[in-house]
């Protein structure tokens, strides 16, 4: 992507500023640069507007360029993936919005009943190592030990359905 005048400022500054400051972390020099940036004048801004605007020139040129030379199948391909990023952005925005306005959490199931009675006693030192254990005792257990973790799932369940 073209870069807007303020990165086109920031890119040229940078090194001279990083040179003068060596004891300055990246984010102070970002920071200072972009106080300097707030303090120019609209014709000190100006050389970098018009870079800005000869780079946003150039990308048009060179993604027409990129287009003309694409397949049908690959164009259709660049939309899907378009689409399905959009897609998940809405399905983020929608579980925000659901969280913010007090949407229960999803009822847990057996194994996850469980995993939280049983974490802290798990083998292993490491979370993986730990899991890994949790696992084999879920699978050694047989159905009538599942039994009681199943019956707190289907609660959980009726917890739900009722918050909904």
């Amino acid at each position: 992507r073209p870069l807007t005048a303020y990165m086109t400022y920031v890119k040229e500054m940078q090194p001279s500023f990083s040179r003068q400051n060596p004891g300055l972390k990246n984010v102070d020099i970002i920071r200072k640069l972009a106080e300097k940036w707030r303090m120019l004048t609209p014709e000190q801004k100006q050389p970098f507007q018009d870079a800005s605007l000869v780079s946003r020139e150039q990308y048009k040129l060179a993604l027409e360029t990129y287009k003309a030379q694409l397949t049908p199948a690959q164009t259709a391909a660049i939309a899907e993936e378009k689409r399905q990023r959009v897609a998940k952005r809405k399905a983020i925005r929608r579980k925000k919005e659901l969280n913010s306005l007090g949407k229960p959490k999803r009822p847990r199931s057996a194994f996850n009943i469980f995993m939280a009675e049983h974490f802290e006693e798990a083998k292993g030192t490491t979370m993986q190592a730990k899991l890994k254990s949790l696992r084999d005792d879920w699978m050694r257990f047989n159905n009538t030990q599942k039994q009681i973790y199943t019956q707190l799932a289907e609660d959980d369940k009726v917890r739900y359905k009722n918050e909904i």
